[in-house]
């Protein structure tokens, strides 16, 4: 298949999450360009307002891959060589939305890594709970595991269904403005710093506002991993209280 020529940014093969601001940017906007270019999607507004958003979803979905490997998830995608629950993917041009985006990574996760024995990783997660207390590690950020952690135990049902009363409904909202303000309080300390040594408008007041921004509409990547490790140490926490063990409900 054949694309127009588009320059290509270095560091491509670099994980997304290792890359400065101004490079990360500079790679999804070729990204961008690439993925119009391989599906046909057409220069419309309401369309490339879908492909701006792409930026949260690596963030969010993509994190630990490359764009080199993002380009090759889709190219096995559009040459119908990416399958999920044992049904193959089928492309669709001309078209890409955050749903799309993330079917595309997870197939492509699933083929190209290495199978985890999921159950273990719930279990080392738990553990290290009952241990530490805490499921962050030395720069607070959540160990490795969490998500797959949260996830697995919201889809077998041991974490309730966020739709399954006004009661789950409220408390899964307070563990995400809980995570916001994990995330805020050292921004606005930050902003507050430049404008008192009168810095306000220097291009680091304005990239800790535009951060400030995204946490206020929920878009900041690193809400949701932080959300789901909230979640889970209250799970873990009345588990231990309660004397149960994980692995006999699992």
């Amino acid at each position: 298949m054949d694309l127009v020529t588009i320059e290509r940014p270095k560091g491509l093969s670099m994980p997304a999450r290792t890359l400065p601001e101004e490079a990360l940017n500079t790679q999804v906007g070729y990204l961008l360009v690439w993925l119009e270019k391989l599906l046909g999607v057409k220069d419309t507004p309401e369309n490339e307002k879908r492909i701006k958003f792409l930026v949260g979803q690596i963030k969010e979905t993509a994190w630990g891959l490359s764009i080199t490997q993002i380009m090759d998830a889709f190219k096995l995608y559009v040459d119908g060589k990416l399958s999920e629950n044992g049904k193959y993917l089928e492309p669709i041009s001309g078209f890409i939305d955050t749903i799309h985006f993330k079917k595309v990574i997870r197939a492509y996760k699933n083929a190209k890594a290495p199978k985890m024995d999921l159950k273990a990783i719930v279990i080392s997660v738990n553990e290290r709970y009952n241990e530490k207390g805490s499921l962050r590690d030395e720069s607070q950020k959540p160990i490795n595991g969490v998500s797959e952690t949260f996830d697995h135990l919201y889809e077998i049902g041991l974490l309730p269904d966020k739709k399954k009363s006004k009661e789950v409904t409220d408390a899964y909202h307070k563990r995400k403005i809980a995570a916001c303000g994990y995330i805020i309080a050292p921004l606005i300390d930050k902003k507050r710093w430049f404008e008192k040594e009168g810095l306000k408008g220097v291009p680091g007041h304005k990239e800790v506002i535009e951060k400030i921004e995204t946490v206020k509409n929920y878009s900041h990547p690193e809400i949701l991993p932080l959300f789901k490790l909230l979640v889970l140490e209250g799970y873990f926490k009345k588990l231990k209280k309660d004397g149960k063990h994980l692995k006999e409900l699992i």
